[in-house]
């Protein structure tokens, strides 16, 4: 007999000893309704192995399910220095060729869990919906369309910025975006500086990288 689990629950009959004869199809029935619950679950339902970075594994089920509820397992990433120099070119302006790329020290194990950080940039390692947002402050106005920060994704731009906000003789730069990326893609924080007469210097530059939810 076909087990009905998960479409409903098995109902049981409590046998006696030495009152009645056990027969094949109450044991049967038994591996029936076991083998319905663990093509249901799956193997190793406590563990999460879709990640390619790291692997996560809890004590139970029910644990793993807190954990995706607390949003635990999804990838996110924040990464943050001091300062920041915006060098001028040496060469002649090519456009592309000044979109560079802003480096950051390896983030603290906490504000990147998932181990996304490959040492450059923050690599997806899920396809899926992902969010980023930088920002940078300097003594400096970067009103000037020859400089701006942004993001990129894949390589490609997105997004950047050239208008500020002053406040107490600071400016500050934010770039947000959104969008799908696909797993193996780089997101990185981007500057260009086509100004060849001057170096500009930032501070409290930071970085974040998260994913909203998998495609």
């Amino acid at each position: 007999m076909a087990a009905v689990y998960p479409k409903q629950y098995k109902s049981f009959t409590t046998h006696k000893n030495l009152v009645e004869d056990i027969d094949a199809s109450h044991v049967n029935n038994l591996q029936d309704e076991v083998l319905a619950l663990q093509q249901t679950l799956g193997l190793i339902p406590h563990q999460d192995t879709s990640l390619k970075m790291k692997q996560n594994t809890w004590a139970s089920v029910a644990a793993r399910l807190d954990a995706i509820q607390r949003g635990k397992g999804i990838p996110v990433c924040y990464m943050t220095k001091t300062s920041h120099t915006l060098k001028p070119p040496t060469h002649a302006v090519t456009g592309a060729a000044e979109r560079i790329p802003i480096p950051f020290p390896k983030p603290a194990a906490g504000n990147d869990p998932e181990g996304i950080f490959d040492g450059s940039a923050v690599t997806a390692n899920r396809t899926g919906w992902w969010l980023a947002s930088a920002y940078c402050r300097g003594s400096i106005l970067l009103e000037d369309p020859e400089r701006w920060l942004g993001i990129s994704v894949g390589g490609n731009r997105v997004v950047c910025h050239t208008v500020t906000h002053n406040f107490n003789g600071y400016s500050h730069t934010t770039a947000f975006w959104q969008g799908p990326v696909v797993a193996g893609k780089k997101i990185e924080m981007i500057e260009r500086n086509a100004n060849g007469g001057k170096t500009y210097t930032l501070d409290e530059i930071n970085f974040s990288v998260s994913m909203l939810r998998e495609m």
